[in-house]
């Protein structure tokens, strides 16, 4: 279970490390403009994460899986920014699944535009598509949905009780 549910974002390029072999190699994404035109894309090459072109960082200590691993993805309202390029890089992913609910929408990449050394002015400037090439301007939705609720006790979570369910199922 890759639980998204509470990730608000932050430096997206860790996050896709440390999951990356989990994911598999090859195209997991793009980077498209309004017109759909590809700007860029995202890969996953020997197990690590590359974003046009940048490989921010190189995880020494890769685990290995011998199959495709099944995979329930938990989203909610507050999954968004880097959360969200997560989330689109596991979309399409075969053996893969969302439960809870459609993303928050913070689906654009940003670049930061310095105005006369006094203002700094983040725009967006690309939408995130899928390793299927479908672009998400608004959110990232589910398969099956689980209205969100905050559960301390994980056995009582219903969105992770129905990813179970569906990971248990032969």
């Amino acid at each position: 279970i890759v639980d998204l549910r509470y990730n608000a974002g932050g430096n997206m390029h860790p996050m896709m490390a440390g999951i990356a072999p989990l994911i598999g190699d090859g195209m997991v994404g793009s980077l498209v403009n309004l017109n759909n035109e590809k700007l860029f894309d995202w890969e996953i090459k020997n197990g690590n994460f590359i974003y046009d072109g940048y490989q921010a960082v190189d995880l020494a200590n890769k685990p290995v899986f011998k199959k495709q691993a099944k995979i329930a993805v938990l989203t909610s309202r507050w999954t968004e920014s880097s959360g969200e390029v997560v989330a689109t890089a596991l979309k399409g992913r075969p053996a893969t699944k969302f439960f809870g609910e459609a993303t928050g929408g913070a689906t654009t990449n940003t670049n930061g535009e310095n105005i006369a050394g006094a203002i700094i002015l983040n725009i967006s400037t690309g939408i995130f598509c899928d390793r299927k090439g479908i672009a998400y301007e608004h959110n990232i939705p589910v398969d099956v949905e689980v209205p969100f609720e905050v559960v301390k006790d994980p056995a009582k979570d219903a969105c992770i009780l129905a990813a179970q369910k569906w990971l248990k199922e032969k």
